[in-house]
């Protein structure tokens, strides 16, 4: 789900539109958490790949990263 899917799902936010201040304001805290998030996953990619299973699972964070910034 992205941040206009999220914001919009909502009738009550309906009335904003993307440069409104309270729009901005939760975009911001959206791409915030995310980052965080996805910042957690990156962090606990083993370094270095030591074999197969390893490589398996830092693709696996990766593609947990990419979701959570909604990149995939």
């Amino acid at each position: 789900m992205t941040f206009q899917e999220w914001f919009y799902s909502a009738p009550h936010r309906e009335k904003y539109t993307n440069d409104h201040s309270a729009y901005l304001a939760a975009q911001e805290a959206w791409e915030e958490a995310h980052e965080a998030c996805a910042k957690v996953c990156e962090s606990k990619m083993p370094n270095p790949v030591k074999n197969w299973s390893d490589a398996q699972i830092v693709d696996a964070l990766r593609d947990c990263a990419a979701a959570i910034r909604g990149q995939e």
